[in-house]
């Protein structure tokens, strides 16, 4: 709809309850809620004003939505409406509002997979304990602990009420092992990490009932000769764990992906005998973003990546997957301070560069030496306290329409530069 901009926030939220109100309830009903009356019941604590005011705050504070998704929030909350807030407050009300008019953009200007991305992301938060539990509402925890059992352990029985005098039920071992472990989703990602990993890192595999592909024989392979288990699984259960993503039959439950120190990759740069080439990532967001960036930076000869700890993307199954196994290759170091730690490689003699629109142009860059390369946020691009610490800015010039490249394009561009520079033709 390309005059979405022109709707009011309430128009917007309109269709945004909807399309937000879809994901949940296909949700609860792939876990086995099909009665109305129940499938209502837990909806609620999904899709209520408390619910989603406390979802959007999230969101804010994680710094997860964008800078035009912002706009739209503040478009919706600021809105005037005719409705009465019933059992809420105005102030929760409205701030709901500015939560379904974000959806209600997003689906009417045809940004599917976002709206995807946001959906799972605020039933993940809810199936977590709630929304809610910065304000330690552990009543609201408690209230679902009942339908979380029932959840994690995919049965499709009728619930029982437990008297309040007894503790729930501990969750059953396959939703301990969900919870404790990240996934290696896809065929690529999941060979290479059964080739490289440590057999002790992977805790089972789950391959798709019937799957012919022409992979699994590898699969059983390696599986038998590192021991791993291996589960057959119905489709719908690789759906639900990846999320709906391409898993192509095939996803592997592992230990939660490990991080490697700064001192690590200057210990790798010296192994190889070469200056280090870093590269640092500041507040990136976008999980494909990342796993894009990983792939290419193992390309090129990488020793390693920064990320901060804070507001931004940080190793998931999605970037495993997106990396296609570059992941089990490029150590990844995570900061509490960026700007602190880019002080802190220029006193070990690195040079560090970023991008601007006002730099030099890349094609002028010579990376020989001990190199840092900051990539920045994919719509803000670096934060002005990391740029005060870069000592030359590059661009990348364009003579077409659109004037922005991708933050992993621009960074594959640039590391691509900064290997012809570092391994000339002969």
């Amino acid at each position: 709809m390309k005059n979405a901009l022109q709707l009011n926030g309430i128009a917007l939220a309109y269709m945004g309850d909807s399309a937000y109100e879809v994901y949940v309830r296909t949700h609860l009903l792939e876990l086995g809620l099909t009665k109305p009356t129940r499938l209502q019941q837990v909806a609620t604590h999904y899709v209520s004003a408390k619910a989603q005011a406390a979802l959007i705050g999230l969101m804010i504070d994680d710094n997860y939505l964008t800078e035009e998704e912002m706009n739209i929030f503040k478009r919706g909350r600021n809105a005037k409406s005719y409705t009465k807030a019933k059992n809420t407050s105005v102030s929760t009300y409205r701030t709901s509002t500015g939560f379904e008019a974000v959806f209600g953009y997003l689906y009417l200007t045809e940004q599917q997979e976002r709206v995807a991305e946001l959906a799972h992301w605020c039933i993940q938060q809810v199936d977590a304990g709630g929304p809610m539990r910065k304000n330690n509402n552990q009543p609201f925890k408690q209230k679902n602990n009942e339908f979380n059992s029932r959840r994690t352990a995919n049965n499709s029985a009728k619930p029982t009420r437990r008297p309040a005098n007894k503790k729930p039920a501990a969750p059953v071992e396959e939703a301990v092992v969900e919870e404790q472990t990240d996934f290696v989703i896809g065929k690529h990602a999941s060979l290479e990490t059964l080739k490289t990993s440590d057999a002790k890192k992977i805790n089972k595999i789950f391959l798709q009932d019937g799957l012919k592909a022409d992979f699994v024989h590898d699969v059983v392979k390696l599986a038998k000769e590192k021991r791993l288990i291996i589960q057959n699984v119905p489709k719908n259960k690789l759906d639900l764990l990846s999320d709906r993503q391409n898993h192509q039959g095939i996803i592997l439950a592992i230990a939660p992906f490990e991080y490697a120190s700064v001192d690590d990759i200057f210990a790798k740069a010296k192994a190889r005998e070469e200056e280090p080439f870093i590269l640092i990532l500041d507040n990136l967001e976008d999980p494909h973003n990342l796993g894009s960036i990983m792939r290419t930076a193992d390309a090129v000869g990488v020793h390693g990546i920064i990320i901060p700890k804070h507001r931004a993307v940080g190793l998931t199954s999605t970037v495993a997957k997106t990396s296609t196994g570059a992941i089990e290759h490029i150590l990844v170091a995570r900061v509490t301070n960026l700007t602190q730690e880019i002080k802190k490689l220029k006193d070990r003699g690195l040079w560090i560069f970023g991008t601007d629109m006002a730099g030099t142009d890349y094609r002028k860059w010579d990376a020989k030496g001990p190199i840092g390369l900051i990539i920045g946020n994919e719509g803000k691009g670096l934060s002005p306290i990391v740029k005060k610490e870069v000592d030359q800015t590059l661009t990348i010039p364009m003579v077409g329409h659109v004037q922005s490249l991708n933050a992993s394009v621009a960074a594959g561009v640039l590391m691509y530069q900064a290997y012809n520079s570092r391994q000339p033709l002969v």
